[in-house]
């Protein structure tokens, strides 16, 4: 009986595509949900990138649980290498592996996601040469949409799903996590820059794809909620009220490294560096001034405006992150 369950189970889900969850200290229970929903659906491999505290022993028993692949990477590695890994390690367990879902830990699909997005995938690779395709983000905290960013002209902007006249629309970039490609369009645009560790890392190989002619998609009917940094902040200033993702000193020092070290490649769309210049000066302003550890915050970003400038790539210093940590923490 358990044997004739298996066998339906392997016919009714999608073997050619292995989803990737990349974990970091995460909340099991969220874990678990995404787990529950994910694998009835495809294959599914989790890539632990270094949790504290015995927590792979759990990763490993919660994996097992639902079928799931794991891969224990024993420190955190970055979510570019974790990703890499993950892929490598997909198309050494699975010969038949066609596409590639790219998850968080904290991403729950619903039922008939991986079935849809890959539909509208199959059926966009028959116009041409299909980078990826995600979903539209839905931010639980805040209640709202993330939308999709799309190059128009010299304006680099975000179309909410409400806003789109036809279902799929063309994208610069795609959040990484919800992101479905084929192996053969990841593997000929080569892996996620690991030089960037953490932050922008989507931003970079979406453009370098670009680069390479492929075209990617945002599609309006699958939505996936998704929690966007480590929490959601608004401000309000005069006549404008802006929500934004909390992101804490170190992740704030990576997305502004990262983002200097994006400005220098010529294959980044300059319409894409007018955009993040201001983008940078608006969260310097308001998190280095406006939050409860504004002063981490800012001397956090200061750094990493300076590693930008300076080159400086990879994963920052141990030291250095406990510093921040505790910065953070004496706010």
């Amino acid at each position: 009986m358990e044997a004739e369950c298996a066998a339906w189970w392997c016919i009714h889900m999608n073997t050619c595509v292995c989803a990737i969850t990349v974990s970091y200290n995460p909340d099991l229970e969220m874990l678990r949900g995404q787990l529950r929903s994910i694998s009835g659906q495809c294959r599914v491999i989790v890539v632990d990138n270094g949790s504290a505290g015995g927590m792979e022993q759990s990763l490993r028993d919660l994996c097992a649980e639902h079928a799931a692949g794991f891969l224990a990477l024993h420190d955190n590695c970055g979510i570019a290498q974790a990703q890499n890994a993950g892929v490598v390690f997909a198309r050494d367990r699975y010969a038949d592996c066609e596409y590639l879902l790219f998850l968080d830990h904290d991403s729950v699909p619903d039922a008939g996601f991986v079935d849809a997005l890959l539909a509208r995938y199959r059926s966009l690779e028959k116009d041409g040469k299909t980078g990826a395709v995600g979903p539209a983000i839905f931010e639980p905290r805040a209640g709202a949409c993330y939308g999709f960013h799309v190059i128009r002209g010299l304006r680099y902007l975000r179309i909410l799903p409400a806003d789109m006249p036809q279902d799929t629309i063309e994208c610069a970039t795609i959040n990484s996590s919800g992101t479905l490609c084929s192996v053969a369009m990841f593997e000929a645009v080569g892996g996620y820059d690991e030089q960037l560790f953490i932050d922008h890392v989507e931003t970079e190989w979406c453009f370098r794809a670009r680069q390479a002619g492929y075209r990617h998609y945002g599609v309006r009917s699958v939505m996936m909620p998704h929690h966007m940094g480590d929490d959601v902040m608004t401000f309000r200033l005069p006549g404008k009220t802006v929500t934004m993702p909390y992101r804490n000193p170190l992740r704030h020092r990576y997305l502004m490294r990262n983002s200097v070290l994006l400005l220098k490649r010529p294959y980044i769309p300059r319409v894409w560096k007018y955009y993040c210049v201001a983008k940078l000066v608006l969260t310097l302003v308001l998190f280095g001034f406006l939050t409860d550890d504004s002063k981490a915050q800012r001397k956090s970003m200061l750094q990493g405006l300076r590693d930008g400038i300076n080159g400086v790539t990879g994963r920052i210093p141990v030291q250095e992150e406990n510093t921040a940590g505790q910065a953070a923490g004496n706010r």
